[in-house]
């Protein structure tokens, strides 16, 4: 990591925040999400994509370096919701759901035929397919990483 990093995005309910605030010396206010960004950046900062074993509860996030690398993590149970997409012109979006994704004016809406297929035999899209082309679910207990080029899906939990 070097020079600033920004939180794209955090959806969490991490139930050690009492205990890492003290530990990354964050300040614990009544602004819950305030302190959970303030966790990721300062925890990334001392562990690197090794924060993701300092974190309980549910969380997903996106995490940009000034650099432009990104970082992203959904936890183990698969608790929030994490999507992303590579678009043709080499861009990526990730939300904390589809709409995040779906409206945006660089996405084009379609529905992926196999997914629908899926959907109807199980009655949900399984595995890391949504009804959307093209848009992906990260999986619970994984990692996604970008520096450039195309990004990479590590797994973190098992």
């Amino acid at each position: 990591m070097n020079g600033k990093t920004t939180v794209l995005f955090c959806e969490s309910s991490i139930r050690n925040l009492k205990h890492l605030c003290r530990e990354l010396n964050v300040e614990d206010t009544p602004d819950r999400d305030a302190a959970e960004r303030e966790i990721l950046l300062r925890g990334y900062e001392r562990w690197g994509a090794g924060i993701v074993h300092h974190l309980y509860g549910g969380f997903s996030f996106a995490l940009r370096e000034e650099n432009g690398r990104l970082f992203c993590a959904r936890d183990a149970f698969g608790i929030e919701n994490f999507y992303y997409c590579n678009l043709p012109d080499d861009r990526l979006l990730c939300a904390p759901n589809l709409s995040g994704i779906t409206s945006n004016p660089g996405y084009r809406k379609a529905i992926d035929p196999e997914a629908l297929q899926i959907y109807t035999i199980f009655g949900y899209p399984a595995g890391e397919r949504t009804l959307w082309r093209g848009i992906r679910k990260l999986m619970p207990g994984c990692t996604l990483t970008r520096d450039k080029g195309p990004a990479t899906i590590g797994r973190w939990y098992r």
